[in-house]
Order: structure tokens, then C-alpha cells, then sequence
């Protein structure tokens, strides 16, 4: 009874968290270090299942927080980072639509607190945001003349 516990815990709380957070730090990282956090994820939950029923369960616990100490800090902390950049992005979006309105041109330079992640460019009557949380490889951007968009590495 025991084991069956351990496994629906870990098969409908902890690895479904950690795969949805390594989900999401393809907005963060590249698509290399998302796919480790996925590898890592079910490399650790198989491992601490199998130590489980072996009976090793110091280890299987130890291996479980071990994998989880490693996945949900991470992944948590640049999330927050990027939903600060983005939302920072779409407040400099904002700016530059309400100072074309004023002054009919897109404004030349941008001062900001996010100085090397946040990129704004103006080229003739369009502009573009661009930022990026870890990598500059990575990153999102927003284009007067598309939208929204995402660069993956």
C-alpha cells in the first residue's frame, strides 16, 4: 500500500510539476537545457521509484528532493524574471505607440532599469522590442509591423 502511495504521489504531484515547469524554461533557456530538465526529470522519478521498491527508501526520498531542489528554483526564478521582462516589454510598447501619437514618429532611444536585456530599435516608421532572459539567443520580441513573436536558439 505503501509503495502505491509513493507512485501516485510522484506520478500526480511532483513529476507533473517538474515536466511543466521544464516546459516552460524554453522561454527562458534554449531548447537544449529545457530538454535536460525533462531528461532530468524522468531520469530522477524512474530512479526514485525503482530505489522505492527496492526498499532503499531513504534514497528514493533523498533522490526525489534532490531532483526537485534542482528543477522548481530554477525554473521558478526565471520565470518571474520573464514575466517581469515581458510585461516591462509590453509597458515599452505602450510608450512608444502613445509617443507616436504625441509627436507622430516612433521614439529614437529608450532609457531602462533592464538596460542589457532590453533591446529597442527604430527603423523609419516601425520599431521592435526585443528581450531576453538568460540568453540573448533566446528571446522575445515585439514588431510594429508583426507582433509578437519568439527566437528560439
Amino acid at each position: 500500500m505503501q509503495k502505491i502511495i509513493f507512485i501516485a504521489v510522484i506520478c500526480f504531484f511532483v513529476l507533473p510539476i517538474e515536466l511543466y515547469l521544464s516546459g516552460k524554461s524554453i522561454y527562458v533557456t534554449n531548447s537544449i537545457i529545457c530538454g535536460l530538465f525533462y531528461f532530468t526529470s524522468l531520469i530522477l522519478t524512474l530512479l526514485a521509484i525503482i530505489l522505492f521498491s527496492f526498499n532503499y527508501k531513504t534514497n528514493s526520498y533523498l533522490v526525489l528532493i534532490f531532483g526537485f531542489l534542482l528543477i522548481i528554483p530554477f525554473n521558478l526564478y526565471y520565470l518571474k524574471e520573464f514575466d517581469n521582462l515581458k510585461s516591462y516589454s509590453e509597458k515599452v510598447v505602450h510608450w512608444a505607440y502613445t509617443e507616436k501619437i504625441k509627436s507622430k514618429a516612433f521614439p529614437t532611444k529608450l532609457t531602462t532599469k533592464h538596460d542589457k536585456r532590453i533591446v529597442y530599435t527604430v527603423d523609419n516608421d516601425s520599431f521592435t522590442v526585443f528581450f531576453f532572459v538568460i540568453s540573448s539567443n533566446t528571446g522575445h520580441f515585439y514588431s510594429s509591423k508583426s507582433g509578437w513573436g519568439f527566437m528560439d536558439d
